[in-house]
């Protein structure tokens, strides 16, 4: 609690808690002129087919719904265009994303990092509330009010309230153990800016986080990153988003190098995601039953050379399981796996370190259920 208590608070005091400027071209809300073709790009049908195709493959089965993303089904059609020999993709989805109105207008009241920290958790109080997007998209605004220090703070706890998220709980936690309903009342006025809303938002992380399972911008983010990540027939230098009626949701630009060569170039990173052992279906998945392989599909990038890589398995009973490999930075998929034979379900993760510099790579979660 108190690690994710300082995560929370060196992201809003290190991103900045005033409010952001009016959302770029490529941030979520604005309405496109036009399609992309208009303004200089012209479709490449061939290469359309072929990312169509790509993602397909890779995550949508072979064609078959059993084996697909649970995201993919979000994907109603996937373009690539052409301008200065550069290449951009499109990606229309046939639903509206749940947090499209609380993104919009948190991109007006928080900087973009304290955004990607608030909407995701705002988004699962949502759900577990049963509130709908508007009501989800208060109480992001309401937060950015308390997180700013605006007047009428008693004003915004009370909203915060009733819509069921328990913020005189954690304002009595913050004050510390012991603290009455009278002494709460008393000290309210106090409870503003970045140190109370870090307790807020940690408190809301205990309370509701892994409640949403609906569509969400960060499955729009999901599939631009991945149809970029495993397209092999042209260098796309950004995918962007839209929703059945044109709006824009968002711009991804492309996380790996253009070229083969440039696989070193950059900070030392792994993109990657856990799945099914065994199957020829990239599909990826978060849960797995106890005796079932994990198999972690990943690409190495940022480093020159070769590395020793640690993969440290932690499993719900307390068990855990370290191996090591050797990989080269050349830019193609590589895997590791483990199985867990205990028979206590819940929680568990695998964190990737370089071995020569104890880096963190990733750490990636997972639940063992019955």
């Amino acid at each position: 609690m108190k690690k994710l208590l300082s995560v929370l608070l060196c992201v809003l005091v290190v991103a900045g808690c005033g409010a952001a400027s009016q959302p770029a071209a490529s941030e979520a809300g604005e309405e496109p002129e036009a399609a992309l073709h208009i303004d200089g790009k012209i479709e490449d049908s061939d290469l359309s087919q072929k990312l169509t195709e790509s993602l397909r493959d890779h995550f949508g089965g072979y064609g078959n719904p059993l084996y697909a993303a649970d995201w993919y089904r979000y994907v109603e059609s996937l373009k690539v265009f052409r301008k200065d020999d550069r290449y951009y993709g499109e990606l229309i989805v046939n639903e509206k994303p749940f947090d499209w109105e609380c993104r919009l207008l948190a991109l007006r009241n928080y900087t973009p990092a304290v955004a990607d920290l608030v909407i995701p958790l705002v988004v699962d109080a949502a759900a577990a509330l049963d509130l709908d997007e508007m009501e989800a998209a208060v109480v992001s605004d309401t937060i950015s009010l308390i997180l700013n220090k605006e007047s009428g703070i008693r004003t915004y706890y009370a909203a915060l309230y009733s819509y069921g998220i328990p913020v005189y709980q954690y304002i009595a936690d913050y004050l510390g153990p012991g603290t009455t309903e009278l002494q709460v009342m008393k000290n309210i006025d106090a409870c503003y800016g970045p140190d109370f809303v870090a307790a807020l938002l940690a408190g809301m992380d205990l309370d509701f986080k892994g409640s949403f399972h609906g569509f969400s911008t960060e499955e729009v983010k999901t599939i631009a990153e991945y149809a970029m990540i495993h397209f092999d027939d042209a260098f796309l230098d950004s995918i962007t988003a839209y929703m059945p009626d044109n709006k824009l949701i968002g711009t991804y630009d492309n996380i790996i190098p253009e070229k083969e060569s440039q696989y070193s170039v950059g900070p030392p990173r792994l993109i990657g995601f856990l799945r099914e052992k065994g199957s020829k279906y990239l599909t990826p998945k978060t849960a797995f039953r106890s005796g079932e392989p994990i198999w972690m599909e990943f690409r190495c990038y940022g480093w020159e050379g070769g590395e020793v890589i640690l993969f440290e398995w932690k499993f719900p009973d307390g068990s855990s399981e370290t191996n090591s490999r050797y990989y080269e930075v050349d830019g193609k998929d590589e895997s590791n796996s483990a199985r867990y034979l205990g028979e206590a379900c819940g929680k568990g993760s695998v964190t990737v370190t370089i071995e020569s510099t104890g880096q963190v790579l990733a750490v990636f979660p997972f639940e063992i259920v019955k």
